[in-house]
């Protein structure tokens, strides 16, 4: 499958030719290359029955899907998750798939230094079947996957399962943490293949301090920033821009390796960018650039409800604007309040803890393959908050999205001429 980032532009189906070349000219009264024109004239036409045809070709089913993202601070399960599994206005979970990202999942000293143990992810699973069975709804765990604090599972309702291509799901992880490898911080990854369409879901747990920052020079020797001393601003946006870059940029940490369809094939490595739509979810921590007192002035604000003027001071959105990091990417209207950092038991009013600067570190964002907007269909229908769930000094956040996913239709397949002469009788 083509890189996301450099499919072509075109919507055109297998069959159909780029880049036909205009009609011989003609010169001094005499006609052009006329064999040459009748051919060219043959493929235009039978490129626009192709096109018609495309639709007829392909069995096309939509998927809905929740994404949500839980920084949970080291606690337990102690409340229903009930709020943050349901579409917005409905007491019954019903996507088809629920993909969610934790971090902070176990902040033990022995987690950070080697993780072998699923029991918090084991904790958290129960707790969400357990939510999800007293909604009255089916559902299995499909795969998970965890590096320390950071993990993504897929929920999935039975009558999906038949969906899922053969030897469709991979998983992949990298850490990203203190000194550039340890997984207090990284990323986790899963690939599921849908009928004919690839979907890629990462949840990320960004930097939080300037830890490690990349030396220019190998040989220079620069201050390694830990901890919440006196770091320098751009530096701390800097190393959670490189971190996203070291999981998801050319050479990216992140890849998948597929099982070969066949016995006889090899497996196939593919980067995190070769989908059909990518989503990323996480803790990013990115902050915003204004002193305490501004924020929480702008948040009193009765004419900025819609948080448009502090938006703008958001450093995600300002380091997209700048090309360095999410770029193409793209996030639903921020319509609920910062996400962090909460009082925990707290879920009325002014629930940030005054110690620290209110922000939206808990984000998620999407991206459809170039040249596939018109085939892949994706439509996201909510990006909210879940005040409600007080349990962590994050507050969780979901998002709801119809995906459109395709299959061809292998037993109609012949030569595109018989099958343009089969439609027009």
């Amino acid at each position: 499958m083509a890189d996301i980032h450099h499919l072509p532009s075109h919507t055109q189906g297998p069959w159909i030719s780029e880049h036909l070349p205009p009609l011989s000219p003609s010169w001094a009264g005499q006609p052009g290359n006329q064999d040459a024109d009748v051919v060219l004239l043959r493929q235009r036409w039978l490129n626009e029955q192709l096109v018609q045809l495309d639709s007829e070709l392909k069995h096309v089913r939509d998927l809905s899907i929740r994404v949500g993202t839980f920084n949970v601070n080291g606690q337990d399960p102690m409340q229903s998750l009930r709020p943050w599994l349901c579409s917005p206005g409905t007491t019954t979970a019903t996507s088809d798939l629920i993909v969610l990202g934790f971090q902070e999942l176990d902040l033990s000293t022995e987690a950070l230094l080697i993780s072998t143990t699923t029991l918090r992810e084991d904790l958290w699973c129960e707790a969400l079947m357990r939510d999800l069975a007293e909604l009255g709804d089916e559902y299995v765990k499909l795969t998970s996957k965890q590096l320390v604090g950071v993990l993504i599972v897929v929920l999935i309702r039975r009558p999906i399962l038949p969906l899922l291509a053969p030897s469709g799901v991979a998983s992949s992880s990298a850490g990203v943490g203190i000194l550039g490898t340890m997984g207090n911080k990284g990323g986790v990854a899963l690939r599921l293949q849908l009928m004919d369409t690839a979907l890629v879901f990462m949840n990320a747990h960004l930097a939080a301090s300037a830890y490690a920052v990349p030396l220019p020079d190998p040989n220079q020797k620069q201050p390694i920033f830990v901890g919440r001393g006196p770091i320098p601003p751009d530096a701390v946006v800097d190393r959670r821009n490189a971190d996203y870059v070291s999981l998801t940029g050319p050479g990216g940490r992140l890849n998948f390796s597929l099982l070969p369809r066949t016995p006889s094939a090899l497996p196939t490595t593919v980067g995190f960018w070769d989908s059909h739509i990518a989503f990323f979810m996480g803790d990013f921590n990115y902050r915003i650039d204004l002193l305490d007192d501004e924020i929480r002035a702008f948040l009193d604000d009765p004419n900025d409800k819609d948080y448009s003027t502090l938006l703008k001071f958001d450093q995600l959105k300002i380091q997209q604007h700048l090309g360095k990091a999410f770029g193409g990417m793209i996030e639903g209207p921020i319509k609920f309040k910062p996400t962090y950092r909460c009082i925990i038991g707290k879920n009325e009013g002014h629930y940030w803890d005054a110690k620290r600067r209110p922000a939206w570190t808990d984000r998620i964002l999407y991206l459809t393959a170039r040249g596939k907007e018109k085939t892949v269909r994706l439509v996201e229908d909510s990006y909210k908050s879940c005040p409600t769930i007080s349990l962590s000094d994050h507050k969780p956040v979901s998002a709801d999205f119809i995906v459109q996913a395709r299959s061809l239709i292998t037993s109609q397949f012949g030569l595109p001429t018989r099958l343009v002469g089969r439609r027009n009788g």
